[in-house]
């Protein structure tokens, strides 16, 4: 399995970050806009969205977490003929590009991560933590550790799939396990039937933990959290707020 070393108790956990806990979305809307991160985790202004846009994610992460056990998922916005689509999506899934056979030899799935405030794994509760996160698949291929990230579909340009996820995760992977080489990280697209793959040596999980304590040290450090104007500026939850549109946006 890959839990082989003692984890830090609560004892062992060394500073408070301001903003903790964070996680690879919560760092993401920071530096997508420093603006956003205040109105969402300083000041907590709550956007409720709309949970049509979760569910077919949710169909296809379920199908593959349990899988092969038959789900019972209950749509409640999807029409039939879409669910029929959502469901052929996810056998084609499977069948292609060795899925099942990773699917069928895990170490676990929506594995829960928490670091300290040095980035040493913790057991302590996520919300005392200073990073935590979920993990979607944990499995072997090939005799290499293998993580995966599982997507509705590629988005290209427009919506691009970030590979500091990833990173995250292979930061974590070395540190629970000391004898650990090389991991192998991957986007898996459910809709494309294809995937992203990247290889990780423990070098490489040192550097990251030192990135990510720079991201949030640069987060931590901020004191004005401005705007940030871009193109995607009016599809923000927080656009009427923070009124973009009165600044003139640079194409």
């Amino acid at each position: 399995m890959i839990y082989v070393i003692m984890i830090k108790s609560i004892g062992d956990y060394m500073k408070k970050f301001k903003f903790a806990p964070y996680s690879h979305s919560k760092i993401t809307c920071y530096e997508n806009c420093p603006k956003a991160f205040e109105f969402k985790y300083i000041k907590k202004i709550k956007i409720v969205l709309d949970p049509r846009f979760f569910e077919k994610g949710n169909f296809y992460h379920e199908t593959l977490e349990k899988y092969p056990k038959k789900i019972d998922f209950k749509f409640k916005f999807a029409e039939p003929e879409q669910i029929e689509i959502y469901k052929k999506n996810i056998k084609k899934f499977i069948d292609s590009n060795n899925i099942e056979s990773n699917l069928l030899d895990r170490f676990g799935a929506e594995v829960e991560f928490k670091f300290d405030s040095e980035l040493n794994p913790t057991e302590i509760s996520k919300w005392k933590s200073a990073l935590y996160g979920y993990i979607d698949f944990i499995g072997k291929e090939d005799d290499n550790i293998v993580i995966i990230d599982w997507k509705s579909k590629d988005h290209g340009d427009r919506f691009p799939t970030n590979e500091k996820q990833l990173q995250m995760y292979a930061a974590w992977a070395f540190a629970i396990r000391p004898n650990l080489q090389k991991v192998i990280c991957k986007f898996a697209y459910v809709e494309n039937c294809s995937g992203t793959a990247y290889e990780y040596s423990r070098k490489d999980g040192e550097q990251f933990k030192i990135d990510i304590l720079e991201r949030i040290d640069k987060i931590e450090q901020d004191e004005l959290f401005e705007r940030k104007i871009k193109k995607g500026c009016a599809s923000c939850d927080y656009f009427k707020m923070c009124k973009p549109h009165k600044i003139r946006i640079k194409r």
